[in-house]
């Protein structure tokens, strides 16, 4: 399979065995790649602190896209990713996730509006009001407003407010441990 052109993509899901007698978890994942800014790779479902009890095994995903803001084909056509997996073993330790960001729901008087969205994390929808831990740096969230009435909700995620008249969604990027919340309901007509 190829990337013919940019916005093209590619997913691999790569099985990790143990096959010992001990439990492990993920003491470091260090990831190099080669220089090709047209390629990009996306590495999730594994993280530092993730555990693996002997005998099982689990998955992960590499994406690959052609940057779909390319406009002229690059003179380096191959890049390379090398993932380093570091396993221990499992003694109760707690490892924690390094660069990863939490979405923490606030709860407000208008909760029982948070039945009208979803939020979406890298492939994965979550229910509106749930707190994501482990969302790996730059993944985009999108939240989808799955119900049109005469309602107009206010959101706020970290430090910036939306308004959702409809059905709609919006992405937000994230950089940092972030809450969220719905902070006021009102009429509108249209």
């Amino acid at each position: 399979m190829s990337l013919n052109n940019p916005g093209d993509t590619i997913e691999y899901q790569i099985t990790v065995a143990n096959q010992g007698t001990l439990d492990a978890i993920i003491e470091n994942i260090e990831t190099t790649e080669t220089e090709n800014s047209a390629l990009l790779f996306e590495v999730s479902g594994i993280n530092k602190g993730d555990k693996l009890a002997k005998s099982t095994t689990t998955t992960f995903n590499i994406k690959i896209s052609y940057d779909e803001s390319i406009t002229s084909q690059p003179e380096e056509l191959n890049k390379t990713l090398i993932i380093n997996i570091t396993y221990v073993q499992d003694m109760g330790q707690v490892i924690e996730p390094e660069n990863y960001y939490s979405l923490t729901y606030v709860p407000s008087s208008y909760d029982q509006y948070s039945s009208y969205f979803t939020i979406s994390i890298n492939g994965v929808t979550y229910d509106f009001g749930e707190d994501i831990f482990n969302i790996p740096p730059n993944s985009v969230i999108t939240i989808q407003r799955n119900i049109v009435d005469n309602y107009v909700l206010h959101i706020n995620v970290g430090s910036d407010s939306f308004m959702f008249f409809g059905n709609e969604s919006i992405n937000y990027t994230i950089s940092e441990n972030i809450t969220y919340r719905i902070y006021s309901v009102g009429n509108h007509s249209g």
